[in-house]
């Protein structure tokens, strides 16, 4: 069937979850697997994470923010741009208070002044008081 894979934000270096995988099949039947018991790795935990899909760009795309915290933790002051190779600031996608979990930003491919930036190579970064995420953007024309 495949590579599977979730996400839980939530999750704790050092502690053991238990999951199931319930899956809907094309004939509209269902299969389940599990409980599988996984103890978190803190190398796989992360305080921070921005991504972008998708990419390669090529007009616009869905940037997704990870803040991790147990639910209910204090929102996060948190600020997400755009760079060019150069370090040059090209958009600010986000500055500002922003929940724990995963929130959803868009971008519409243009910096801060309207225009569309050309194709190259340019960086997503996130800043937080939990730490900085970086993620690489490839935009083509």
């Amino acid at each position: 069937m495949g590579e599977c894979f979730g996400a839980d934000e939530t999750a704790e270096a050092g502690r053991t979850y238990y999951y199931r995988f319930d899956l809907a099949m094309p004939d509209g039947t269902y299969l389940s697997y599990g409980p599988y018991a996984l103890t978190i790795s803190a190398s796989l935990t992360r305080h921070v994470a921005v991504s972008i899909s998708p990419n390669p760009v090529r007009h616009g795309a869905r940037v997704e923010v990870l803040l991790a915290g147990r639910i209910g933790a204090p929102d996060v002051e948190a600020r997400v741009a755009i760079y060019d190779v150069q370090g040059r600031e090209r958009r600010v996608l986000h500055r500002g208070i922003l929940a724990r979990g995963v929130t959803t930003l868009n971008w519409d491919g243009r910096d801060s002044d309207g225009r569309a930036l050309p194709a190259g190579i340019y960086l997503l970064r996130l800043d937080s008081p939990l730490g900085r995420s970086i993620a690489r953007i490839v935009r083509v024309s």
